[in-house]
């Protein structure tokens, strides 16, 4: 791939489509085929207090050179104490299932923004988990950590949402923005019967005076509830993204939350182990032929 694909100078034949390099955290405005595995260790008081270590496990493909599906199981995994009685629970979310179509914006400077639009569907699969002896549930402890992403363990609660990302660089530098609005609705079996509005967003900016050996990212998610009970919550996070070998993508952040989430959890420490193979097309182009790729 050439030093800046979306340079519209030919390389003999081939003509690349632009991609950005994701944010830390942000929703991925590229269409690729990948899997990856995310971790966030954090500690909880709530209010006994434990380790608690979230971990989700994705897949994209890639249906087009345009249109992506993605899948997300998040899984929590917390340790604590109660009443003198160490326990190791590991248990599931809601999974994720999203759709999403890329498009191009006209040219800023030397390089087209990604805007991509996504749909999704968070499904109510499990019910709440609770600590034998106790009368606390392990979403208790692991909310505070992944507040931004509400539909994963808001459990008896379907979400279904919508919204965008948007992604642009600029030679060194590396911009993304996303925005989504979920509404979360209970099932019928569920204990706490009310619905609500979610509005979520982020923001994420980027250096990469190395090219996509390291990336160096200052990123910021949140939520805040529009209808229902009235919350916003804020996560900042910094850290680094590489890109090894055209397809290996390791990434390391730290966190912090900003809000009512910040009186029972603190510093976060994050990983990504990301694997992707960008989607390559044809294109006829007046009679033509030239490979794509993004």
């Amino acid at each position: 791939v050439p030093a800046d694909p979306d340079d519209d100078a030919r390389l003999g034949r081939r003509f690349y489509l632009p991609t950005v390099s994701r944010g830390l955290l942000l929703s991925d405005p590229n269409i690729s085929h990948a899997g990856a595995v995310r971790m966030t260790f954090a500690t909880v008081d709530r209010p006994e207090q434990a380790s608690t270590t979230i971990i989700y496990y994705s897949g994209q493909l890639g249906l087009t050179r345009d249109l992506g599906l993605e899948v997300t199981v998040p899984t929590q995994l917390v340790a604590v104490n109660v009443g003198g009685l160490d326990q190791s629970l590991y248990r599931f979310g809601n999974p994720l299932i999203a759709a999403k179509y890329r498009f191009y914006l006209p040219r800023v400077g030397r390089r087209q923004p990604i805007l991509t639009a996504r749909v999704r569907w968070g499904i109510a699969a499990t019910q709440r988990n609770q600590i034998p002896a106790s009368d606390l549930f392990i979403e208790q402890f692991s909310q505070p950590v992944t507040f931004p992403d509400t539909w994963a363990f808001f459990l008896e609660k379907s979400d279904v949402g919508a919204g965008f990302s948007l992604g642009w660089q600029a030679g060194w530098l590396i911009f993304g923005v996303e925005t989504h609005l979920d509404y979360l609705f209970p099932t019928e079996v569920a204990t706490d019967q009310s619905s609500f509005l979610a509005l979520g967003y982020g923001f994420a900016a980027g250096l990469q005076p190395f090219g996509e050996v390291a990336t160096v990212f200052a990123e910021t998610r949140g939520v805040s509830f529009l209808a229902g009970p009235a919350r916003t919550e804020l996560q900042v996070y910094g850290g680094v993204r590489s890109r090894l070998f055209d397809f290996v993508e390791p990434a390391l952040w730290v966190g912090y939350p900003i809000g009512s989430a910040a009186e029972v959890t603190g510093l976060q420490v994050g990983a990504e182990l990301r694997f992707s193979y960008d989607v390559r097309a044809i294109i006829e182009l007046g009679g033509q032929r030239r490979d794509t790729g993004s």
